[in-house]
């Protein structure tokens, strides 16, 4: 199994980063009314990758106190833009801000890699590739906050994905990824809602798409070209090896659209059991 270096994950902060300041020049040009600040800090992850990130480089962190340090470097960005007026060279900023930027980046090289080398690669986190959040207090579907109603009625749970065969993507492996399904189908229905969720721009990513029920794709609604600073948007830049996705940057940058918006699916647990039978899988019954 390759481990990741320390000089392909500097690659690899260094490349997202560098993506993020060409959006933040490009969305600025595009949207006037918005801050430099706003777009930096809402619409993307450049936070989590630098030194002012005490937490994991996925935790979302939008909601806590910005450090001082973030801070003066936010402002220094914004003051950059407004010297500049890059108008619509969006690299000439790119380049200007990295400068800026690229310092903070190499001191949590070794946190993130100890990350992925341990608690990635645990036994733990290998253990399946879809959950949602419950309050453990009150195993009901209205304790998550993430709970949502659609169509005629019923609590549909948000689905999150992790990708617990890291290095390797976990759809690598279709009956692990249809068995974890499963499982969330079945704890879904034990709190008491009637189907699950997700939003992301993984619902367009035909690969994925394909593991759920005709009713996942029938029911999207987007796609959405909000950006938001999260994984359900930025995450198809990465790999599932955590390292920078290429193509997929050099697509964006070249057509200005981002390759796969955000959608948001939703199906009920019974088209989910129908499907995995039309397939003659299971019977939708959790099999490990």
């Amino acid at each position: 199994m390759h481990v990741k270096t320390r000089e392909e994950h500097l690659c690899f902060l260094q490349d997202m980063v560098k993506l993020k300041l060409w959006f933040v020049a490009k969305w600025k040009y595009e949207n006037p009314q918005e801050s430099v600040s706003e777009i930096i800090n809402i619409r993307t992850l450049i936070l989590n990758y630098t030194e002012f990130n005490s937490e994991g480089i996925n935790t979302d962190i939008s909601q806590k106190d910005k450090p001082d340090g973030w801070v003066q470097l936010v402002d220094e960005l914004s003051d950059l833009y407004r010297t500049m007026k890059p108008k619509g060279d969006y690299e000439k900023y790119e380049q200007a801000a990295f400068t800026l930027v690229a310092p903070t980046l190499h001191s949590r090289v070794e946190r993130d890699l100890d990350l992925f080398n341990t608690v990635y690669l645990s036994e733990d986190s290998r253990q399946g590739s879809c959950f949602f959040f419950v309050d453990e207090a009150d195993h009901s579907p209205e304790a998550s906050y993430l709970a949502q109603h659609f169509g005629d009625g019923g609590t549909f749970m948000r689905c999150h994905q992790w990708n617990s065969r890291y290095p390797q993507s976990y759809l690598t492996d279709p009956d692990f990824f249809r068995n974890s399904l499963i499982k969330l189908i079945d704890d879904t229905e034990a709190c008491g809602a009637i189907g699950i969720y997700g939003t992301g721009w993984m619902n367009l990513f035909p690969v994925f798409s394909r593991q759920f029920p005709p009713e996942w794709r029938n029911n999207a609604i987007g796609p959405i070209y909000d950006i938001k600073g999260n994984l359900g948007c930025w995450g198809q830049f990465i790999s599932a090896d955590y390292t920078f996705q290429h193509k997929m940057g050099a697509r964006y940058r070249r057509t200005h659209i981002i390759p796969f918006p955000s959608t948001l699916c939703f199906a009920k647990a019974t088209e989910f059991r129908s499907f995995f039978q039309s397939q003659g899988k299971n019977n939708g019954t959790r099999k490990i």
